[in-house]
């Protein structure tokens, strides 16, 4: 059947142009983009809509976005700290906040909260910089502001009460980003464990990020503060073993400075590492 032929009902359900362009913005679809675009500028490789193996479920999942920096620092020889970042976009249309500070527990591994591995690997005999190089200390972990538990808000076709709530596109979003990451490490690590690899010196680490649209709160004693920025830890099990990861909460205006925060650490890591191994060898 020809457009022209099309029954009237039919013909009034055509969406027009302006709807398309009200249901992309309302989409994440346009925000994945701009987020490609600012990282690519950040001179990172980025990869969209990666996709892994769910082991519990044997199911394919996706994530956003996977970037890593293009940085090379030639002289520092067979030496390099890197973060992959492993993003997920959340186009929020109502806020999100992260409340419930982090006290000290002694159950929770914290050697876990960036999810990293290391060449030549850690559990050798007289590792050549384990002791001497620490990501707790490089990273400030002690100074970190630590959340355990998130809400998102919205309201019941739009109008009445507000409600907070686990919601369970954020939940997904969480799980993805932080899965994705420790998949990515436990991949890496059949490799990076090879004793016969090659004389690299290496600290790789996996970082999981939330970014969204905007509206992003903290709660404290005081009650809600914008923030463009926050860290949530999240606990789960991965290959059976219980594990406690730090997710970054960042608004899409933020994540500039948070990942440039981040490729500066591992650029100063790795100028240590490399002067270090310079000394010992």
């Amino acid at each position: 059947m020809s457009r022209k032929q099309k029954p009237e009902q039919e013909e009034n359900q055509t969406p027009s142009k302006q709807e398309m362009q009200d249901a992309l913005l309302r989409s994440g679809y346009l925000m994945e983009g701009r987020l490609v675009k600012m990282l690519d500028g950040l001179g990172l490789f980025v990869e969209p809509n990666s996709s892994y193996l769910d082991e519990k479920t044997g199911v394919s999942r996706e994530v956003d976005l996977v970037a890593e920096s293009a940085r090379f620092e030639g002289r520092r020889d067979k030496t390099c700290v890197k973060t992959v970042f492993v993003i997920e976009a959340v186009n929020n249309l109502f806020p999100v906040a992260l409340l419930t500070e982090q006290t000290w527990n002694p159950n929770i591994n914290s050697d876990e909260y960036i999810p990293y591995s290391c060449t030549p690997s850690l559990d050798v005999r007289d590792h050549p910089f384990s002791s001497e190089i620490s990501l707790w200390e490089q990273k400030s972990f002690l100074k970190w502001q630590l959340f355990c538990q998130y809400c998102a808000f919205s309201r019941k076709k739009n109008i009445g009460e507000l409600f907070a709530s686990h919601s369970d596109d954020l939940h997904s979003s969480i799980s993805n980003a932080v899965e994705y990451s420790l998949t990515l490490r436990s991949i890496s690590e059949s490799w990076m464990k090879n004793p016969k690899s090659d004389s690299y010196w290496r600290i790789f680490q996996w970082q999981p990020i939330i970014v969204l649209r905007d509206d992003l709160y903290k709660y404290e004693d005081k009650g809600l503060t914008s923030v463009d920025s926050c860290k949530l830890v999240y606990n789960l099990h991965f290959k059976s073993q219980p594990i406690s990861v730090v997710v970054d909460f960042v608004t899409e205006a933020g994540l500039p400075n948070l990942v440039s925060q981040i490729l500066a650490e591992d650029d100063t890591i790795e100028e240590k590492l490399f002067t270090l191994k310079k000394k010992k060898l």
